[in-house]
């Protein structure tokens, strides 16, 4: 019994095939596949596929068993990761005077995330934690965070009317 993964991981809701890569002297028969998400399977021919539709870090396991009822087990050495990443963040303060900076701060949850920050006032940033300064005067802006993970999965959340500037008034 042997088998590869296609993708080796991905997002939730991903379909992952498992390629069979098993070998008998005698026609197998059947396929009997754990997901390693509570979900077994018995296949009697190709393809194999799976939808994981929850987060998680499943081991996966392949027992074959040929037309005389001989089998083998493969357990894939390494485990398919699922996941799904989710956006948060905040600012150091919401009402500022132009010009002056924010500090942003990423609360966001996920692996290995990439980020673009979109400030409202058609800036944009692509760092964990940037700092903005608003020049607009007596003006609000909606501030949007995308983040992306070395899945691909992403997510994104936007705070809207989130920052305001003003200019004080005696």
């Amino acid at each position: 019994a042997n088998f590869d993964p296609v993708p080796k991981g991905g997002c939730r809701n991903t379909a992952i095939t498992f390629n069979d890569l098993s070998t008998s002297v005698a026609s197998i028969a059947s396929w009997t596949w754990e997901f390693g998400d509570g979900n077994t399977q018995v296949f009697t021919s190709p393809p194999f596929t799976h939808l994981y539709t929850d987060t998680g870090i499943y081991l996966v396991r392949l027992t074959a068993t040929d037309i005389f009822g001989c089998s083998d087990t493969y357990t894939l050495p390494y485990r398919i990761i699922i996941s799904q990443p989710i956006t948060n963040f905040s600012a150091s303060k919401a009402l500022i005077c132009p010009g002056a900076s924010i500090q942003f701060t990423d609360s966001s949850v996920g692996n290995n995330l990439s980020y673009v920050w979109y400030f409202g006032d058609g800036s944009t940033a692509f760092v964990k934690d940037p700092a903005h300064a608003y020049s607009g005067r007596d003006s609000s802006y909606s501030v949007k965070l995308g983040i992306t993970d070395n899945y691909g999965c992403s997510d994104s959340l936007t705070k809207i009317i989130y920052i305001t500037t003003r200019v004080p008034k005696p």
